[in-house]
């Protein structure tokens, strides 16, 4: 495999930011892979992760655990150290003083290093001996009034991309939480013996999995003692339109949650039309079958992601009868995606691979 620089690759400006630096990983390692195809194969584009009253960031919060991480790698074909700590373990300095040393060693392959920057994911491009060269994360995750974001904000960057400067260079010290209690650090090491049909057929089990809400998540509780519970796939929809009717999301929350929704979604329809342009045989049909499920999912999101937009307003945003008309329009989706859970189990059992 030709070895590639690391700052050779920047993550896109998108809502979910663990699909662009899974990309970069991709990119870097030379799988040839476009980030609706990294969304598909990861199940990021067919997750819908809700804590309840569309709690801020629970989109992002329920991809920052390494069992995720854990999945997207054997689903990528990527061997990679996964590492994780909790900040406030009293071993947290040396395991961050390890990471150093291992950050050097993934830098000097010629790979970067994917990791969960306080409220995104970002990616370590290279270093010196002071400080980091990193993606940064893009501004739209860094909510107004946020208190001590200053550091986030100075290497954040918006829809035009990185601008002439590209990635932004920070001390080492900034590599430490500011807001989460969670550090985790992804380190590629190249790529994984494993057979691509097997690989193919476990990303559309995970794909019905994720879609029906089939997903693992560890029992967790925040600085408050309150106990996180989110819901995934359609019993988070199902939920949802059920706040909406009664008037109490959350609007930050609602807004990432169906941008990002949308955007995964879309994701999807591309992956699975792809995967049935390049399948041959009899399974090839019932692909075709799953993107057109998928083409009238996006159709069905996109209004309420219109609806549901930066910046956030919550005197029309929240008026009583667009959260009704959205709640009505989230039902329609979410019968949609029931249906194609069913059908991508069905394909997936056909590989030879049951969910």
């Amino acid at each position: 495999m030709q070895q590639r620089e690391a700052t050779s690759v920047l993550p896109v400006h998108c809502w979910n930011t663990a699909v662009s630096c899974l990309a970069c990983l991709a990119d870097s390692l030379s799988l040839d892979l476009p980030f609706e195809h990294v969304a598909g194969l990861s199940g990021e584009a067919f997750r819908l992760p809700l804590f309840a009253n569309t709690t801020p960031g629970s989109w992002q919060h329920s991809v920052s655990w390494p069992h995720a991480a854990l999945n997207w790698m054997e689903s990528l074909g990527i061997d990679a150290e996964i590492c994780w700590t909790d900040s406030a373990a009293a071993s947290s300095d040396n395991w961050h003083s390890r990471q150093r040393t291992l950050i050097s060693e993934t830098l000097g392959s010629g790979l970067p290093v994917m990791y969960w920057d306080n409220l995104a994911w970002s990616v370590i491009l290279a270093e010196d001996a002071d400080s980091y060269l990193v993606s940064g994360i893009p501004a739209l995750h860094i909510p107004d009034g946020l208190p001590h974001a200053e550091a986030l904000r100075r290497r954040s960057f918006g829809a035009e991309g990185h601008g002439p400067d590209g990635a932004f260079r920070i001390p080492r010290e900034e590599l430490r939480p500011l807001f989460e209690g969670d550090q985790l650090f992804i380190h590629p090491r190249g790529l994984a013996a494993s057979d691509p049909e097997y690989r193919l057929a476990m990303a559309l089990a995970r794909a019905a999995n994720e879609l029906g809400g089939v997903v693992n998540w560890p029992r967790l509780v925040d600085s408050s003692g309150h106990r996180l519970g989110p819901l995934f796939g359609t019993a988070a929809m199902e939920r949802l339109a059920m706040e909406l009717k009664g008037g109490e999301p959350g609007l930050d929350g609602l807004i990432s949650s169906m941008q990002t929704l949308l955007e995964m979604r879309r994701a999807a329809l591309r992956w699975l039309s792809d995967l049935a342009a390049e399948t041959e045989g009899e399974l090839q049909p019932r692909l075709k079958q799953a993107a057109e499920f998928m083409r009238r999912i996006v159709a069905g999101l996109r209004p309420v992601a219109a609806d549901f937009a930066l910046p956030a307003d919550p005197r029309t945003q929240l008026r009583k009868e667009l959260l009704e008309r959205n709640a009505n329009a989230l039902y329609e989706v979410r019968r949609t995606e029931e249906t194609l859970t069913r059908l991508l189990r069905g394909i997936s059992g056909d590989f030879g691979v049951f969910s």
